[in-house]
């Protein structure tokens, strides 16, 4: 009062106003009532550690950013619990990012934007949309945005998504593949600015992951790296498309929930899955048509030994996908199985069991693994024994597998 009363001016450039911290029954704290929550107790945790766990500062942390302050807001053991559980997703988040990157130098490694399968260079797209609209919402005060954007992008774009459909080009294909190593690349842009994100909610777990990296003496800390603003940006690379297939996932997915039910299928490399765009059904269906038609052209993908990263079955996490022409030929081959109509994209869509048999490197079912015949006790025929001997050491892969094991093998010999 006095600084406008004297200059006619505020003492300060912004404020913020918030409300009060109740109970989780939405009661005023008070002692009488016995409903107090001290905030060291829940870092550090109570006498019971059973009854009061220590949650730890960021848990305290991402509960302040969660809420929107300019309310009353409620606290209680059922709300940290929750918090708890996110913060956990979010470190298990880092620690997969972490490995996955652990064997990747990006001044040698990287694959340049421009070489970058679709798929990479949508994430990546999508990695800058993310960030800018977190940025947006810390600089207006918006920390409850923040939290639920970074919870979003965590969850929906990476765990379900990019990280889901990513584990097999990390761990199947060869060190040095492009395939992987466009992987490791898109992974690599994703931690510096995941982190550079969570820094201000989580800031110990934020700077463990960033020392993981052995950052250089001149930026020692997550916190002298710059802000996001900073960082490297990526255009926006067909998002409607990629929208729309990451829909079709769900859509897929709902229909195995129905084989898997029945205890037809297991896991969902045991499937097949065929598709029917119907033009009364789906949007720009001509469009979407020839580009799935296109994504399942490859004869056979797990004999490419690069690439065939936006292959739908990889995309689908499925052995085998084929579109056919009309709803009457998808219940023909998938007689049990079927959604005439998926509810987020209006393709008609059909589970039936693989073709061939399972890899057991890859655990995808393909007809180029070797079918064994079983020997008898007291004799085998001659083509019996011999598809034996000659298969003893891959007799169970698929033709993708036994070309990255032959590919690693020569590369061992010739170091020799």
């Amino acid at each position: 009062l006095t600084s406008v009363a004297a200059a006619g001016v505020a003492p300060y450039k912004a404020v913020l106003t918030h409300g009060f911290v109740l109970d989780h029954k939405g009661l005023k704290m008070s002692k009488s009532l016995g409903n107090v929550l001290d905030p060291e107790v829940v870092i550090n945790g109570g006498k019971n550690k059973k009854m009061q766990p220590a949650y730890g500062a960021d848990t305290l942390r991402l509960w302040v950013a969660g809420v929107d302050y300019t309310t009353d807001v409620s606290i209680g053991d059922g709300i940290l619990k929750q918090t708890s559980d996110s913060h956990r997703k979010l470190r298990n988040t880092l620690r997969f990012l972490l490995g996955s990157i652990s064997d990747f130098n990006p001044e040698v490694d990287a694959v340049p934007f421009e070489q970058l399968p679709s798929l990479d260079k949508f994430m990546l797209g999508r990695l800058t949309e993310t960030f800018a609209s977190v940025d947006h919402a810390y600089s207006s005060y918006q920390f409850y945005k923040a939290s639920t954007l970074i919870n979003q992008f965590a969850i929906n774009q990476l765990s379900n998504f990019y990280l889901d459909i990513s584990k097999d080009r990390l761990y199947i294909s060869s060190p040095d593949d492009t395939r992987r190593r466009s992987c490791q690349t898109v992974l690599r842009h994703v931690f510096d600015q995941f982190v550079l994100m969570l820094a201000p909610l989580v800031p110990h777990m934020a700077e463990d992951a960033y020392q993981h990296l052995l950052p250089s003496p001149s930026r020692s800390s997550v916190f002298q790296t710059g802000w996001l603003r900073d960082q490297v940006s990526f255009a926006s690379h067909e998002p409607k498309r990629w929208d729309f297939l990451m829909a079709l996932r769900g859509d897929v997915n709902q229909c195995i929930e129905l084989a898997r039910r029945d205890k037809h299928v297991g896991a969902s490399q045991e499937c097949e899955v065929v598709l029917f765009v119907d033009p009364q059904a789906v949007p720009q269906a001509e469009e979407k048509l020839r580009d799935l038609l296109a994504m399942t052209s490859v004869a056979d993908a797990f004999l490419v030994g690069e690439g065939a990263v936006d292959d739908l079955r990889f995309l689908l996490l499925v052995s085998q996908a084929q579109v056919v022409p009309s709803l009457s030929a998808l219940r023909e081959l998938c007689p049990q199985y079927h959604l005439a109509r998926g509810a987020d994209t209006g393709v008609a869509v059909g589970v039936r069991r693989a073709r061939g048999q399972k890899c057991m490197r890859c655990w995808f079912f393909s007809e180029s693994v070797p079918v064994l015949v079983p020997v008898s006790v007291a004799g085998s025929s001659s083509s019996a024994s011999s598809a034996s001997d000659e298969g003893a050491d891959k007799s169970d892969l698929c033709g993708r597998c036994t070309l990255v094991l032959d590919t690693a093998a020569t590369a061992t010999t010739s170091h020799l």
